[in-house]
């Protein structure tokens, strides 16, 4: 088990477990919550992987609903588990968990759709095991979160934000000429750097 903010998190082999790109997409989303007032906001926790940003947002009394998403099973029945596990600590918000495909099965419009996307280059091992879909993000990085974007606005409420993630390792200059050519503008970001590579996770508006 993991503990994080409060919260307690099981994990699982078959689910992405939270790691550092997890913790500083979490630094972005407390500081997003911490403008609104409780019982505010509608969120969406995209790749929701253990459920550990959706049940942040639920945990911090400003979200009214989460919804949980993730085209895993296994990773959906994980987060929901964990929101058994901390749910004496979440307080009138609804939870909600949704096997999807990015947005194919997502109705309704959000205050806030986090994704944690994958964005690691695609590697021909990677295909011997399902739980790379974690972190492949394509032949370039950056191919989940292109279509992520692409479906991103038609789920947004007026004034709505989102938080990606993305790698330098990856096709990044590229993701935010693609940001911007959609409308899109990064209001904040937060960075944190390895060997070869900076984690990014934008704060992104229209």
């Amino acid at each position: 088990m993991l503990e994080f903010d409060g919260l307690h998190i099981e994990t699982s082999e078959a689910v992405y477990k939270p790691s550092d790109d997890s913790f500083l997409a979490a630094e972005l989303v407390k500081d997003y919550l911490s403008h609104y007032a409780e019982k505010s906001l509608d969120v969406l926790d995209m790749g929701t992987g253990t459920g550990i940003l959706g049940l942040l947002c639920a945990k911090s009394g400003k979200a009214k609903s989460v919804t949980f998403a993730d085209i895993s099973g296994d990773a959906v029945a994980l987060a929901r588990l964990n929101y058994a596990e901390n749910a004496k600590s979440i307080k009138d918000c609804v939870c909600r968990f949704v096997v999807t495909d990015l947005f194919s099965t997502i109705e309704g419009r959000y205050d806030l759709v986090i994704f944690n996307a994958p964005y690691l280059r695609h590697e021909e091992d990677d295909d011997r095991y399902e739980i790379s879909r974690a972190w492949d993000g394509g032949a370039e990085g950056i191919e989940l979160s292109l279509s992520f974007l692409d479906e991103l606005e038609p789920h947004m409420k007026h004034g709505g934000r989102a938080v990606i993630v993305a790698s330098t390792a990856s096709e990044y200059e590229k993701l935010l000429d693609y940001i911007s050519s959609l409308g899109y503008s990064v209001l904040e970001t937060r960075k944190v750097h390895f060997f070869f590579e900076d984690i990014v996770a934008m704060l992104i508006s229209l």
